[in-house]
């Protein structure tokens, strides 16, 4: 291969890296019903949690790299305390999602308001903690309370932007 094609190659390369990096890489979980576009592969786990009103099972996707962290956690909460839940009900499973992430991080609450975007209404947040800032919001749909937090700023848009509820999906509050 000559110079000129050694260069051709590794800057289609960079190209090509960049423009994925950019775009991102959309990914899913059809079992809780989203997909999110983030910069590169995530990890997963699934978890659930034993609770006065039933079972809560809790799905996490988790991307970082290069001092960057993306999360996002589909929460399906139980029959149970959808049944009768109000709207007040359904402000304190946020208010107490954010309350448990952000000592599980041992973390500091500095910033919590309300938001809505067009597609989804509900809290954003500002956690320190980690050693990180992290910027997120929390909303309910079809049965769900979806979480979504970020490092990045100046990406933040994008992200939250990124995220669907797949076709099939109930949206509810």
């Amino acid at each position: 291969m000559t110079g000129t094609k050694k260069f051709l190659a590794v800057a289609a390369v960079i190209v090509l890296a960049g423009l994925a990096r950019a775009d991102g890489i959309r990914q899913s979980s059809t079992k809780y019903g989203f997909s999110v576009v983030l910069p590169g592969v995530a990890k997963s786990e699934e978890k659930s949690y034993d609770t006065p009103a039933g079972t809560l099972k809790q799905y996490n996707m988790m991307h970082a790299d290069n001092g960057r962290v993306y999360i996002v956690s589909a929460n399906e909460l139980p029959p149970a305390l959808l049944v009768l839940a109000t709207d007040t009900d359904m402000e304190m499973c946020r208010t107490s999602f954010v309350d448990g992430f952000v000592k599980g991080i041992n973390g500091t609450l500095t910033s919590s308001k309300s938001y809505s975007d067009g597609a989804f209404s509900g809290t954003e947040v500002i956690v320190n903690g980690a050693g990180v800032t992290l910027h997120g919001r929390v909303f309910l749909s079809g049965g769900k309370l979806y979480a979504m937090f970020t490092t990045e700023t100046a990406e933040a848009t994008e992200f939250y932007k990124s995220f669907q509820i797949e076709k099939g999906v109930a949206l509810g509050k």
